[in-house]
């Protein structure tokens, strides 16, 4: 599978379960089946983080507790990593004014 979004890209989080976190962010890090990530908060090393897709780490540390299947870590303070369908692409303003825009199509007029 091939990621969206890339490394250092700005874009949008909506994210129903966690809301608090919704807005713009830089993403960090990608984890993708047989990839391991390690949590800046806990230090404990996340194996394939989302093994059925790809995991996007922002670069702003977003915390949650953990309620996932390991019970060793149950209840820990970890980074969270989002699913693609929680972000949005962040288009950039363009550089041209309408006109600019415009000649640039080089439209021929009919005669």
């Amino acid at each position: 599978m091939t990621p969206k979004y890339s490394i250092g890209e700005l874009v949008i989080l909506q994210s129903k379960q966690l809301p608090d976190y919704n807005g713009e962010h830089v993403i960090r890090a990608i984890s993708m089946k047989g990839s391991e990530y390690t949590c800046r908060i806990s230090g404990i090393t996340f194996e394939d983080m989302y093994a059925c897709g790809v995991a996007y780490i922002m670069e702003e540390i977003l915390p949650e507790k953990y309620d996932g299947d390991d019970p060793d870590i149950q209840g820990q303070v970890v980074e969270v990593y989002w699913d693609e369908s929680s972000l949005r692409k962040k288009h950039q303003p363009g550089e041209l004014s309408f006109q600019e825009l415009m000649n640039s199509f080089n439209i021929k007029e009919k005669a």
